[in-house]
């Protein structure tokens, strides 16, 4: 499965000294449905990374005379000459299972008298058609290494383009559990529910019907829930996940059964 995610994100007086996420990898398995059914390797490609820049509060700098056919050194050496003062922003990934930070560099965000535009991926990488990868461990984020003031505001927008790969997990069945309640006249839990229940098997055993419900204890009221008479079975054949509550109209009655569940 592939797709793509907008990166969309502000830094300014209020959150400037923040990390503020960009893109968080962990999402990425989440886009698929009953993923506990399937082997995933997830990863995102940031193809686009850009800073909408708007700095008052700092020295107006003069513009750096950068032109297409300049290397990644040459742009650099361009704008340390003229972009002293400027604010310091720091893009680095998060590690969510280590807890680690990598620096993945500093991009200088100067003020040219007017809103600009800057390629934070020209900035980091030495090669525009590169880009960063993140896997369903890491976070992309950025933060302000000066102080923001009222009417700054960096505004960081992109797009990350994901690669979802699945392989099914083969399933196998748990032995089946025996188990026996003690119904009254009052709403009693027969079996919690069960996300991976498979079969699920009720025998009344006992001398008065029970009236049964799925869901909700507020459900099982006699005479608006299924009824199971005395020594009658049922088989849950809807492979319902749902908790089973039961009761009688007046004495008690025994419920007996057994429940299989699904394990991937």
């Amino acid at each position: 499965m592939r797709g793509i995610k907008n990166i969309a994100t502000e830094i300014n007086a209020s959150n400037w000294n923040n990390a503020v996420e960009l893109f968080n990898g962990a999402i990425l398995e989440g886009l698929i449905t009953d993923r506990f059914r399937y082997d995933i390797t997830a990863y995102a490609y940031v193809s686009s990374l850009n800073a909408r820049c708007y700095i008052p509060s700092i020295n107006q700098s003069q513009i750096p005379k950068i032109y297409p056919e300049d290397s990644y050194y040459q742009r650099w050496e361009k704008k340390q000459d003229v972009l002293q003062g400027s604010i310091d922003l720091q893009i680095f990934y998060w590690n969510l299972a280590t807890e680690n930070g990598l620096n993945l560099g500093i991009v200088k965000l100067p003020y040219y008298g007017g809103i600009h535009t800057e390629n934070l991926l020209i900035e980091l990488i030495t090669n525009q058609t590169e880009g960063l990868a993140i896997d369903s461990h890491s976070v992309l984020k950025a933060r302000c290494l000066n102080q923001l003031h009222n009417n700054d505001s960096i505004n960081i927008f992109g797009m990350a383009e994901y690669q979802l790969d699945t392989l099914p997990k083969t399933p196998s069945l748990t032995q089946p559990e025996n188990f026996g309640i003690s119904v009254g006249n009052t709403p009693t839990l027969i079996r919690a529910a069960n996300t991976y229940r498979y079969r699920l098997h009720l025998q009344n055993t006992g001398s008065v019907g029970v009236w049964f419900s799925h869901g909700h204890i507020s459900n099982c009221i006699p005479g608006q829930c299924l009824w199971l008479p005395p020594n009658t079975a049922w088989d849950d054949e809807l492979k319902s996940t749902a908790s089973i509550y039961g009761i009688t109209e007046d004495s008690v009655s025994q419920i007996v059964g057994l429940e299989q569940t699904i394990t991937y």
